[in-house]
């Protein structure tokens, strides 16, 4: 079977772009109306988020840094090393707090806590 790489949009702009195939070296091209429905450009960092009964999640990580009380970004923010807090969030906000711990907070916002 061959797939259809045609885009669609649902509520809040969601879009499906079709379906890619994972190559030998375990890479996947990002269909083109993706990337530019996105503004993701060649040397874009994106963040890999997956879930034992949801897949695998790609997100721009520029775009994720950008929501300050998100918080899956927060568990972002703080495994990167040399990664700020946006403007307006008090880099302490964090403080004390262990990536598990935020990510126990992502799990109660309707994650799955396993």
């Amino acid at each position: 079977m061959s797939p259809v790489n045609t885009s669609s949009y649902g509520p809040g702009g969601r879009g499906f772009h079709g379906v890619v195939t994972v190559g030998q070296r375990g890479q996947v091209a990002i269909p083109a109306k993706a990337r530019r429905d996105l503004r993701i450009e060649a040397g874009a960092q994106l963040v890999v988020l997956t879930d034992p009964n949801e897949g695998i999640a790609l997100i721009p990580l520029e775009l994720l840094l950008s929501k300050q009380d998100n918080p899956v970004a927060k568990l972002v923010r703080s495994m990167l090393p040399g990664v700020m807090p946006p403007d307006g969030e008090n880099a302490d906000d964090n403080a004390g707090e262990h990536p598990g711990d935020v990510a126990g907070k992502v799990a109660d916002d309707g994650g799955d806590s396993r």
